[in-house]
């Protein structure tokens, strides 16, 4: 078992979603060996399991434009959009002990970001 494989039976922020071939022998083995009352194993509707297809289907998309989330060639936070403490000051982030680090994402990359 390598470790993508123990990813498939993680119950916590380790889940690893499978890819379609692999779901689909996860599917066959429940079938073949799992309890009677349990079938049809990964199913939505209880009559039948879902297919490789259709669990691809389910897998979240993300496209990104390759080399656009650069941060170092997008310009810095400025005016209305950097978010700021009732000071003025620019609201900052403790990513290490010893070291404060601006870390809010420009706009334009947030919203390629969130759009699907």
């Amino acid at each position: 078992m390598d470790a993508a494989t123990r990813k498939y039976f993680d119950q916590g922020h380790l889940w690893y979603f499978p890819p379609p071939e692999m779901f689909e022998r996860l599917v066959n083995y429940a079938n073949e060996y799992g309890s009677p009352d349990g079938k049809p194993y990964f199913s939505i509707d209880g009559n039948q399991s879902l297919t490789g297809q259709e669990w691809s289907k389910m897998r979240s998309k993300f496209r990104c434009p390759h080399g656009f989330t650069n941060v170092w060639e997008r310009q810095a936070l400025r005016g209305e959009e950097r978010i700021k403490t009732s000071s003025g000051k620019a609201l900052q982030f403790h990513i290490q002990q010893f070291l404060d680090q601006l870390t809010q994402l420009p706009l334009q990359l947030f919203l390629l970001v969130t759009q699907l």
